[in-house]
């Protein structure tokens, strides 16, 4: 996160925002984050897709690479660190060459989405009007929670809260699936950047000129599967040919579940992708927003998320949720030693969740165990040998 450094400067004169043009986007439209991230695996490129809400088809980023996971002085500028920290930005503009449409139309701004995913499948949806006075075109940060108190733009990170399904079981034909309700990050919503501006009287243009709910608005669309390449991030465009995503009938019943019929992939280093797509006012995305990899037989290795650490009267506590527990054996906590010394195990947790579903865990462990380290990794182990870690998380 990075301090707004004087949330007026947005209403204000910005030096390094390009002014907006509405000429079917002949000109800058520019789209970006400028004072916060998205928390995301990126261990490798992640998944991203932008579109207009009204026309999903019609206007959207396609191909076109709109997110920044490490600064490359070429398209990349932010300070996103390296690949594989799990801090992301959008950086982009609808003016871009192969880009298909622009959002803006003479005088009329429409809304747009931003699906990301990180290299696990977890996501953020994000949504901004456009509809402001501060000529950033775009601006991401508008929808990202602020602390008035300290002037600080939060990151948003990526859940499961995206359209990605969680794994409940698995035969050599058949997977269970639970999606849960998704959520897209808005301009509107109270405790936004966005929502501050407009109820403070900061800007003379009102940024949610029209409401928009980022719970109630949107809805589960569609199961689809696609056969693409294992371990890397899917072309996650429904109207792609090369690698299609295929309508599954299976449709999640009220809470969420269902079961789907699957073959496996008769290629080597192929892999089944199942993802699902989310429903803005009755319109269903052009994109996956959030997917899971299925090799063989077996469901994608369990991730441990929202990872939090703290420490008080003497213990480390912990906190997290795995997504699934299909296949997992053990639980394991570990920490990194200071000084490049390598990793420690800590303890482990015994497993609660039922029928390889996912669980929310808490544990403390006396401060002592950490050795040197100050940070708190989830190690989860499957039954065939597979580990995946978290990212640390401090205390």
């Amino acid at each position: 996160m990075r301090k707004l450094f004087v949330v007026l400067t947005i209403c204000g004169v910005v030096g390094f925002a390009t002014p907006r043009l509405y000429a079917a986007c002949g000109g800058s439209t520019p789209m970006n984050d400028q004072s916060a991230f998205e928390l995301c695996k990126d261990n490798s490129p992640v998944a991203a897709f932008a579109w207009q809400n009204s026309s999903p088809t019609t206007v959207t980023t396609d191909v076109f690479k709109i997110a920044c996971e490490a600064f490359d002085g070429a398209a990349c500028f932010g300070t996103t660190g390296v690949m594989g920290d799990g801090i992301i930005d959008i950086e982009t503009d609808w003016g871009n060459s192969g880009i298909l449409g622009c959002p803006v139309a003479g005088t009329t701004i429409n809304r747009v989405t931003v699906s990301i995913q990180g290299n696990d499948g977890n996501g953020a949806l994000i949504s901004v009007s456009g509809n402001d006075d501060i000529d950033f075109g775009y601006n991401l940060d508008l929808a990202h929670p602020y602390d008035s108190a300290s002037g600080t733009v939060l990151n948003i990170p990526c859940t499961n809260a995206n359209g990605r399904p969680n794994v409940t079981s698995v035969t050599s034909s058949s997977v269970g699936l639970k999606f849960n309700k998704p959520h897209i990050f808005n301009d509107c919503e109270p405790g936004s950047l966005g929502n501050f501006l407009d109820t403070s009287g900061a800007v003379s243009k009102t940024i949610c000129n029209v409401p928009f709910d980022g719970t109630t608005n949107v809805a589960l669309g569609g199961i689809y599967t696609s056969t693409q390449t294992c371990g890397f991030r899917p072309d996650v465009r429904r109207s792609n040919t090369a690698t299609p995503w295929t309508l599954n009938a299976a449709t999640p019943d009220a809470t969420g579940a269902a079961t789907i019929q699957y073959t496996k992939p008769a290629t080597a280093g192929q892999c089944l992708f199942v993802g699902g797509t989310v429903r803005i006012d009755g319109v269903e995305s052009n994109s996956i927003t959030g997917f899971v990899e299925i090799a063989g037989t077996l469901a994608p290795a369990p991730q441990a998320l929202n990872v939090r650490a703290a420490f008080a009267n003497g213990k480390v506590n912990v906190s997290f949720q795995t997504d699934s527990e299909v296949g997992l054996a053990r639980i394991n906590v570990l920490t990194e030693e200071k000084g490049n010394k390598g990793t420690v195990n800590v303890g482990s947790i015994a497993l609660r969740g039922v029928g390889g579903s996912g669980a929310s865990y808490t544990a403390s462990f006396a401060k002592s165990n950490f050795k040197s380290g100050n940070t708190v990794i989830i190690e989860l182990v499957t039954s065939d040998g597979r580990t995946t870690r978290s990212q640390a998380a401090s205390f």
